[in-house]
């Protein structure tokens, strides 16, 4: 392949340092319900406690969508956790509370705001002295359906026929000179009706996935821009030299049939970036299919797959995977086909990116 100098558009291609930065917070809405019983009479103490009770409940269900080696580190640290739910949760709002007088258990229901950049912050403490540090730098590259086609069959035909016997009398009367005769005229009818039922037999065709440069592309400024929220420090990529950018590799048509880059064109990315001391290198393939009609909503459906491997440059004399992400699925419901794209195109590589973190934190507990 020949030498390429490394033009980056910024959204494409990032390195992140594993760093803390004040970064503007992001704020997730879940609903948590906490419940208490009393003894007497409902009480202030009750209130408080079941108020709290609650946002323990909101902070377990966000937690409950997270990836499971982000949930196996929780159940770990839960007690961290509670301890921080003011700071985690720093505004929530009452939608509905009841006292049962007759079981004495007072019910609070809240809304409650997760700060999801002081999560990753505990999260990130949580991995003390064998902490992972490195500059991570991340790849996407999006591909959408082309389009979904039909193989019609031959009809078959179901012909059903119908045959009746019918005779007609008919009377006939010859008269001649010398008298008459009288006599039976039997004529024979046959019917044929036919029709029935017609059955169509359709095969659907393989759907082709193309690469989409703008789509890639503002996946990679979606990425920056958690990245920033989550306390990492987002450089601008640029001096990595004799690689390809993807327009390169799009014309040339250098990508695989499963939109993975060839092992050589990763490899020499791989180099590129050892060479600049970058320790993790993350390349993923996110694919976005045609809308369908969604009976929920009404609305329509799109389902993005993605798959993503990281790995350590500098830990041994080969690269090692350290993270894997395969096939995982987003689905997203809307009315307009390119908003729907951005929008499950992000969702799938900020899905992949919280998974491999949340390994990467499993393996910094437990030492590796």
């Amino acid at each position: 392949m020949p030498s390429y100098k490394f033009s980056m558009i910024a959204a494409f291609l990032t390195v992140a340092f594993f760093v803390t930065a004040n970064a503007k917070a992001e704020l997730v809405r879940v609903t948590g319900v906490g419940a208490l019983t009393y003894k007497n009479e409902l009480t202030p103490q009750v209130k408080k406690q079941a108020l709290e009770n609650a946002k323990l409940s909101a902070f377990r269900k966000y937690m409950s969508g997270q990836p499971s080696a982000r949930k196996s580190v929780f159940a770990k640290m839960e007690a961290k956790f509670r301890a921080t739910l003011d700071t985690i949760i720093p505004e929530f709002s009452k939608q509905r509370e009841k006292d049962d007088q007759e079981a004495k258990e007072y019910k609070v229901l809240i809304s409650a705001a997760i700060d999801t950049t002081e999560v990753e912050r505990i999260f990130d403490e949580a991995s003390g002295e064998n902490r992972l540090e490195g500059e991570f730098m991340t790849m996407f590259i999006a591909r959408v359906a082309t389009g979904e086609t039909r193989k019609r069959f031959d009809d078959k035909r179901v012909k059903i026929s119908e045959s009746d016997a019918m005779e007609k009398a008919r009377e006939t009367a010859v008269s001649s000179g010398s008298g008459s005769a009288e006599g039976i005229e039997k004529n024979s009818f046959s019917r044929t009706a036919t029709g029935g039922s017609r059955e169509t037999k359709t095969r659907r065709a393989k759907v082709t996935y193309e690469p989409n440069i703008d789509l890639s592309n503002d996946i990679g400024a979606a990425i920056e821009e958690w990245l920033i929220n989550a306390d990492y420090e987002v450089v601008p990529y640029e001096e990595l030299d004799d690689v390809p950018t993807l327009e390169e590799l799009v014309d040339e048509g250098a990508f695989n049939k499963t939109g993975k880059l060839p092992r050589k064109v990763q490899k020499q990315y791989r180099r590129a970036a050892t060479a600049e001391e970058v320790r993790f290198f993350g390349v993923g393939v996110i694919d976005i299919g045609l809308p369908k009609d969604d009976p929920v909503s009404g609305d329509l459906e799109l389902t993005a797959f993605v798959n993503f491997e990281v790995y350590d440059l500098l830990c041994c004399k080969r690269a090692k995977k350290v993270g894997n992400v395969r096939k995982k699925m987003i689905s997203v419901v809307g009315t307009d086909q390119s908003e729907m794209e951005i929008r499950a195109g992000n969702e799938a590589a900020i899905l992949a990116i919280e998974t491999v973190l949340g390994q990467l934190q499993k393996k910094a507990m437990k030492g590796q």
